[in-house]
């Protein structure tokens, strides 16, 4: 994770990376989202003044630049 990290330039930021099953990545996007369904990924901010999803806008942006 670290060489991805640096990559990308996003040192400053932590990272964890659960696997679950689909049901269970359903109930939690139902709980957080209000999306009763599977997803691929769901990402949250580790603090209250990070933006939900910012990371993987950067990273995205990034990639294709």
């Amino acid at each position: 994770m670290e060489t991805i990290l640096d990559i990308l330039g996003l040192r400053d930021y932590d990272v964890g990376i659960t696997f679950e099953s689909n049901l269970a990545i359903r109930k939690r996007n139902k709980r957080y989202r209000n999306v009763d369904s599977a997803t691929d990924i769901l990402s949250f901010p580790l603090y209250d003044h990070e933006i939900a999803g910012k990371i993987s806008q950067v990273c995205t942006s990034k990639l294709h630049s």
